[in-house]
């Protein structure tokens, strides 16, 4: 089974920690350093649907989307109230529940 590079889908992804990237719940990976770096820059014109981690529901985050990093993951929200909600107890939303 190959996947494909979450920036350059013409490329296969590597199976490699340093190659990997994780917003909300979703893991993403790629397959090179340059790749990996591109997305870091700008996750939102690569990632896709992501998952409030409040809600559970699946929303397209958009550059003006509430943020917060935790634990040096970055998280989208679906709304200022979800973020707050998160940043409250976020033990309790970082880790998908029933996965």
């Amino acid at each position: 089974m190959t996947l494909p590079c979450a920036v350059e889908p013409g490329k296969t992804a590597k199976i490699d920690k340093a190659l990997t990237a994780r917003l909300n719940y979703e893991i993403f990976m790629f397959s090179s350093n340059q790749a990996r770096r591109t997305f870091d820059k700008n996750p939102i014109a690569y990632c896709g649907l992501l998952t409030d981690p409040v809600t559970q529901n699946r929303f397209q985050p958009q550059t003006t989307s509430p943020q917060f990093v935790f634990k040096t993951r970055k998280y989208f929200f679906l709304s200022d109230s979800t973020r707050t909600a998160f940043i409250a107890t976020p033990d309790s939303f970082a880790v998908r529940k029933g996965m």
